[in-house]
């Protein structure tokens, strides 16, 4: 069987080094084969020890989440990408962004650039979810809150005042819309402001948790805030 055929054999696009040597044991050489797959297009060599298989052989998408979880870990998305998987952004993270307990890195590579921000082991586990679509592998990825609470640390900058700074950096900065946000659980995003010891956190889940406990408002203020954003996003 040649080596491309034993490659169509896989029911998966995402292959490590390991699982190559083994599909290729025959050959004398399984380096000179994997080489000479991906000379002929038919793997693409994503990073050290991680591979897919070219266009010509796949079955489906790749999956950068799923790759996002395994070429550097122990990881899981969060930050700007987590937030923009549950709709809580608009879609305009091209970087795949995660946490690891490892230390920071960005790695590019030819399905995009993959991102990685270092968090203690302390507060590396919880607030994070196993997601398993319908096709492709499962993956690792924060809760709303928890991508929340990552992006407000990230943010090394800013440091709200009041509940207004809290408003623009969400509302504006962001581009959360306000319903969204009023449907996070304040108590959860209460639990990572003192278990990070954060006070930005903590402001923003007191002003979860008033505009939680509050009727949704539509005074003028939030109608010309929301036309305002809304042509932003058209713009971009």
């Amino acid at each position: 069987m040649l080596a491309w055929e034993s490659l169509s054999l896989l029911d998966y696009e995402e292959i490590n080094y390991p699982v190559l040597r083994e599909l290729l044991k025959d050959y004398a050489n399984p380096d000179e084969a994997i080489a000479s797959l991906v000379s002929r297009g038919d793997l693409i060599r994503v990073c050290r020890g991680w591979y897919v298989r070219g266009e010509r052989l796949r079955k489906r998408p790749v999956s950068g989440r799923y790759l996002a979880n395994m070429i550097y870990s122990p990881s899981f998305i969060s930050l700007e990408f987590a937030l923009a998987h549950h709709g809580l952004i608009p879609e305009r993270a091209h970087t795949v962004t995660s946490v690891a307990s490892r230390p920071s890195r960005t790695i590019d590579t030819p399905l995009g650039r993959f991102s990685y921000r270092h968090v203690s082991d302390e507060f590396f586990v919880g607030g994070m979810d196993r997601c398993a679509p319908e096709s492709g592998p499962p993956f690792f990825v924060a809760t709303p809150e928890r991508a929340l609470a990552d992006t407000i640390l990230a943010a090394k900058g800013w440091t709200p005042r009041n509940t207004v700074d809290c408003e623009q950096w969400l509302f504006d900065n962001l581009r959360i819309d306000p319903e969204d946000f009023r449907r996070l659980r304040h108590d959860e995003l209460r639990a990572f402001a003192e278990r990070f010891g954060s006070r930005k956190i903590g402001r923003i889940a007191e002003l979860l948790a008033s505009m939680s406990a509050a009727p949704a408002r539509n005074d003028a203020r939030n109608d010309a805030r929301n036309n305002a954003r809304n042509e932003r996003r058209e713009r971009t």
